[in-house]
């Protein structure tokens, strides 16, 4: 079990589930305050994609994160001066805009020229087809400055969305994250399961709800062949930097020629 104290009022969410309890609620709408609280008090996850940027990204001066959610990433990196986030939701776009500089557009079609890096973690891919990761990684080659680095992960098995219990607290609602995910294999559909139980510690009520997404995983040969396809001049897909079951994907736009 991890858990942590958060700035981020978690009441709304509480009040959206506890009036509309059989309701379809998501991450990107009445759960929003509750996603960002625990992106934001998830201090491992942070450290560990800021680590990322700094070894992956060590020249570059100017970012595009793609599917930036509530904006924690960018708001705690220190490696690049310039840097502006990609947000479909705007729920979420309004919480990011309090951290950092951020627009709202399709993650499909990267909103950027010249840009020194692309970023996009937490399996973006997962929404994807091969249509959509095409014109992913298409777009982010036509943002890049010559010799700029596209750099996101993608997942290979459902071991990538095992996650821990997370519980979050901002003193008088509390939320506790449990995950339940099908089997599946690369290039599977994976059924997740996300259940949210939240608790007001001061009326001592229980209110639960949960998320249930479709995510696609992916096989390497495919993912090799469609950033191979789009044209970078270099890639490499890794296992060492991620979560057990996902991939790391750097890939490399051509540089300048002398």
């Amino acid at each position: 079990m991890t858990d942590g104290l958060t700035d981020v009022d978690l009441r709304p969410a509480f009040k959206a589930v506890q009036e509309d309890p059989e309701g379809r609620h998501s991450l990107e709408t009445s759960l929003a305050p509750v996603y960002e609280a625990i992106r934001t008090a998830d201090a491992r996850r942070v450290d560990e994609l800021a680590h990322l940027l700094d070894r992956y990204l060590p020249l570059a001066e100017t970012l595009v994160e793609v599917d930036c959610g509530p904006g924690e990433l960018l708001g705690e990196q220190e490696a690049v001066d310039t840097f502006v986030g990609v947000e479909s939701s705007p729920h979420l776009l309004r919480r990011a805009a309090r951290r950092v500089p951020v627009v709202r557009g399709d993650p499909r079609f990267v909103p950027a020229v010249d840009v020194d890096a692309v970023a996009a973690f937490g399996y973006l891919t997962a929404e994807f087809d091969r249509a959509d990761l095409r014109s992913f990684v298409t777009s982010a080659l036509g943002s890049l400055a010559p010799g700029g680095t596209l750099l996101f992960d993608a997942p290979l098995s459902a071991r990538a969305f095992d996650a821990d219990d997370f519980e979050v607290t901002d003193g008088g609602v509390s939320v506790r994250r449990t995950v339940e995910v099908d089997e599946g294999g690369a290039g599977e559909t994976v059924r997740v399961r996300d259940r949210y139980e939240l608790v007001d510690r001061l009326g001592d009520e229980t209110v639960t709800t949960e998320v249930v997404r479709e995510c696609r995983t992916w096989d390497v040969g495919t993912v090799w062949d469609v950033v191979h396809d789009a044209g970078y001049e270099s890639a490499v897909i890794s296992s060492g930097d991620v979560e057990p079951g996902a991939a790391l994907v750097v890939a490399s736009s051509e540089a300048e020629a002398p």
